[in-house]
């Protein structure tokens, strides 16, 4: 070898070594000998890659060989290399991964590779993909040079007899078949069809592997198949599939095949897909629910096994957000009327994929009225329909159903649903204002959660509830922490959970003060609920208010007018219904924006905040935003009511640092107490709230300057630089407003150039590149109606009017 090449060798290996995966082409000249001497004195595994053209026709046939002469063989399957599904190929890859990954007695592997060009098109994708993308993909070295065969293949029409048979037999399978399988498919003796096939591969049509055939070439295949009446070609199959379903690891490569060859009540077919379906309904449920719809099209509405298969493929369709499958599904299980157990299954699954809570209400209520439910999943049911109730806000109904319908789960042993009942019960007594009570039974609705072993995905929405009170009442950093931990763990391949989570995200930037963040995080939020779960913006549940309180408080901290109008839009649309927890939330809501837009007087106001009644909020934090709005408007008296509110809850909370910290804040503004406004500081700053924190410090600067002590003057000036640092805009005007009006000025710094937010920028970048809203939506994951709210922030930031001067902008920043 060259210095040159030497030195690159020597690379690759250590790079190999420290876990980086590389590649390298040599010379079809070099010695590989040396090279496989340094590999194993590294401590690698040198698996030698042979050029044989035999071994080219079977899917990553030259890697399993040397991973057999250098004493680790695989048991991934032989599989023919011609026409391989492109996802049986992704496993058959994955089986080969995971199986270099489990040498732990080697710090990696080194493939040395005869030819390049020699190997079978599988493993050349997989190579030349893997380096610096994949960590279990191992380091390789090829040599260049070409190895023609020299054989040429006999053509198919040559073929007669027993050997067209058995190249039909080939045709048929993407597994290699066996001389004995071969023989138990075709009728024909072993010794015939040992000789045929031999016949086979010295023309050049068949290769030989291990004690396995298959066919050599794509072309031949389709010719075969093509030829042949399609009754035929499915009997081959389905003879073939059943002959390979007792090789190991065949389960779910057998299925790929059976996606395009099955027919109505094929026996064999359903199960090779409902075993692959199980198989895979952890590790990929994607798939697995490819699989078990499929499955579901070849068995009639009156067969036993659709009832058995339904109950485990609607939750994966349920993780994979197939709402229309779902629902068709459950529909189909009615066929078997008059099972008690079934109708309450289905009336079940069909709350479950509701995004309406009222509409699951009624679905559940049809189903516990059913006679002769068995104990569990009435217990299930009960949990979905008081969740619901919860959402809405029926308290009523929640305080009188919870404690039978928890003792009804607690005797039936079902912690799935028990758990989801628990929650229900931290939900309450937190909106009761008694919070030590609701962490505590919050945490034995994890643990019992835990104990049901179920997927997480099931658990949802009650998975926020853990990280929405860490997030609220004690440290905003773990809460996000815990929620970005349960995103991970349901991946991109499982959105349907993630809806509330996002929501909680943007909670969670919020409390931290990270207004961006927030924003981003709140519309992804409803962009998710109206593409998985088909629900519009709105306030008319505590769940689906979430977003929208986030979005709102965002744009009053910011002062961002376009937002407001949007906003209010959303508020006219909802429908919630009088004297309902929605409605009073969506009238305090009305009375801020009409804060922000200079419309609380009460000839221009939307609502009278006098006659609006107590709600219970998800963050009590809120009441602030509230109680200084008032204050600033001269609603004294609904002022006055918030102040006893809030130190009434202190108690109840066990003096719990929010409850205090909200009720020293409120006393502060509303009755004008510049120590209980210092004790509030102090209170926001241990619960990691920098906006409410800053909040207090300029309360408190404005009560000292009102009672004409100048010290006041400077914890406003300290509060103005903060909120500018945080991006709060419209929280520091009011600072430097009030500080004019006892002669003191503060000039902003103006920004160098406008802040987007992270999803803004990626909407003007593609944008800029001419995409229609359409597309940008498309790439970006989100809805059309996003991207046109996001294009209309962006223009109202940049002050500019068409594309083309977003295009300008682009250009020059």
């Amino acid at each position: 070898m060259t210095p040159q090449l030497s030195d690159a060798v020597e690379t690759l290996i250590r790079d190999a070594v420290d876990g980086r995966r590389r590649t390298l082409v040599v010379p079809s000249e070099t010695d590989l000998h040396p090279v496989a001497r340094a590999g194993r004195a590294a401590g690698l595994l040198v698996v030698p890659v042979r050029s044989d053209p035999q071994l080219r026709a079977f899917a990553v046939g030259g890697l399993l060989r040397g991973l057999r002469e250098v004493g680790h063989p695989s048991t991934a399957p032989r599989m023919s290399a011609a026409g391989l599904p492109g996802r049986a190929a992704r496993y058959l890859i994955r089986a080969v991964q995971e199986h270099l990954g489990g040498l732990d007695a080697y710090v990696g592997v080194l493939l040395l590779v005869d030819h390049r060009e020699s190997l079978d098109a599988i493993t050349r994708q997989w190579l030349d993909s893997a380096p610096g993308v994949d960590g279990d993909s191992p380091a390789w070295i090829a040599r260049t040079a070409v190895e023609h065969e020299t054989r040429p293949a006999a053509g198919i029409d040559e073929l007669g007899g027993v050997e067209l048979l058995l190249a039909r037999l080939l045709a048929s399978s993407d597994f290699g078949l066996t001389a004995d399988e071969l023989a138990e498919l075709s009728g024909e003796s072993r010794q015939v069809c040992t000789t045929a096939a031999r016949s086979l591969s010295e023309r050049g049509v068949a290769a030989f592997d291990t004690g396995h055939y298959v066919l050599r070439h794509a072309e031949h295949r389709e010719q075969l198949c093509t030829r042949l009446p399609r009754s035929v070609r499915h009997s081959l199959e389905r003879g073939s599939l059943r002959a390979v379903q007792r090789h190991v690891g065949t389960t779910v490569l057998a299925a790929e095949r059976t996606m395009t060859s099955a027919r109505p009540h094929d026996a064999v077919a359903f199960s090779v897909l409902t075993d692959a379906m199980d198989a895979l309904a952890d590790d990929d449920p994607e798939a697995a629910a490819d699989y078990g719809s499929a499955a579901v099209t070849l068995v009639s509405d009156h067969d036993e096994r659709l009832t058995d298969l339904a109950w485990r493929l609607l939750p994966l369709l349920w993780q994979t957000s197939r709402v229309d499958e779902a629902r068709l599904l459950a529909k189909r299980v009615f066929a078997e009327r008059g099972r008690a157990e079934v109708e309450a299954q289905v009336l079940l699954w069909l709350a479950r994929f509701e995004g309406a809570p009222r509409r699951a209400i009624e679905l559940t209520t049809a189903a516990l009225a059913i006679p002769g439910v068995p104990a569990a999943i009435r217990a299930r049911l009960h949990s979905v329909q008081l969740r619901c109730l919860s959402t809405l806000g029926r308290v009523d109904l929640v305080d009188a159903r919870l404690p039978s319908a928890l003792a009804e789960a607690q005797d039936s042993g079902d912690d799935d649903a028990l758990s989801r009942l628990q929650t229900c019960d931290a939900i309450r007594h937190f909106y009761r204002g008694e919070y030590r009570r609701a962490t505590s039974l919050t945490a034995l609705a994890d643990a019992t959660w835990r104990r049901s072993g179920a997927p997480t995905a099931e658990w949802m929405p009650e998975m926020i509830w853990g990280p929405h009170l860490v997030t609220v009442l004690d440290d905003p950093r773990e809460g996000l922490r815990r929620i970005g931990g349960l995103l991970d763990a349901l991946d991109a391949a499982q959105p349907f959970a993630t809806r509330f989570l996002h929501a909680e995200r943007a909670l969670a930037h919020l409390a931290l003060g990270r207004l961006s963040d927030a924003d981003d995080a709140a519309v992804l939020a409803a962009t998710l609920s109206q593409r998985l779960w088909d629900v519009a913006d709105g306030v008319d549940d505590r769940l689906q208010a979430i977003a929208f309180s986030v979005r709102l408080k965002v744009a009053l901290h910011q002062g961002a007018r376009a937002e407001f109008d949007e906003l209010r839009a959303i508020l006219d649309r909802s429908g919630a219904e009088p004297g309902t927890e929605a409605f009073g939330r969506r009238g305090w809501w009305y009375f801020l924006l009409d804060d922000a837009q200079g419309t609380s007087a009460p000839d221009r106001r939307s609502v009278d905040p006098d006659s609006l009644p107590a709600v219970s909020w998800l963050d009590p934090a809120d009441e602030v935003l509230i109680g200084r709005a008032l204050t600033i408007n001269g609603y004294q008296r609904a002022g006055q009511d918030l102040v006893d509110r809030a130190a009434a809850r202190v108690e109840r909370s066990g003096r719990h640092t929010l409850a205090v910290t909200v009720a020293d804040h409120l006393h502060g503004v509303v009755r004008v107490d510049a120590a209980a406004l210092d004790r509030a500081r102090r209170g926001w700053q241990r619960l990691g709230r920098p906006l409410l924190e800053v909040a207090a410090l300029s309360d408190q600067g404005a009560v000292l300057l009102e009672a004409g002590d100048r010290s006041g003057a400077a914890l406003m000036e300290e509060a103005h630089g903060r909120l500018t640092a945080l991006g709060a805009d419209r929280d520091a005007w009011r600072v430097r407003w009030h500080l004019g009006l006892h002669g003191r000025v503060v000039t902003p710094k103006r920004p160098t150039a406008p802040a987007l937010t992270p999803t803004e920028s990626r909407v003007v970048d593609s944008a800029a590149r001419g995409g229609s809203v359409r597309r940008i939506a498309a790439e970006l994951g989100l809805s059309p109606h996003t991207v046109t709210t996001h294009l209309r922030h962006v223009y109202a930031k940049l002050d500019i009017r068409s594309r083309s001067e977003l295009s300008d902008w682009v250009r020059t920043r």
